[in-house]
């Protein structure tokens, strides 16, 4: 068993572009915090002071308008005990 993995060491070293599962799991991990990254770019925002006037003091106050009153149903006006299947 010794000899297959240090065969496969050996193939993976002269490959070039193989790693080994250490190294492989290693540059995923990097990879992966490199995307997380730059998926979440710092936003930077710069102000400058300016006058700000009180929103209350520059608008009336809105009076609470009240609703209608709503007209009379021609169905109200109907007694249900008159209402009979015989």
């Amino acid at each position: 068993m010794r000899h297959v993995e240090e065969l496969k060491d050996e193939a993976f070293s002269r490959a070039g572009c193989f790693s080994d599962p250490e190294n492989a799991q290693r540059q995923i991990d990097e990879l992966e915090e490199q995307l997380l990254c730059n998926a979440n770019p710092t936003i930077e925002v710069h102000s400058e002071s300016s006058e700000v006037t009180e929103p209350e003091a520059a608008l009336p106050a809105k009076k609470n308008p009240r609703r209608p009153k709503a007209k009379p149903n021609f169905l109200s006006n109907i007694d249900p005990d008159s209402l009979t299947n015989e």
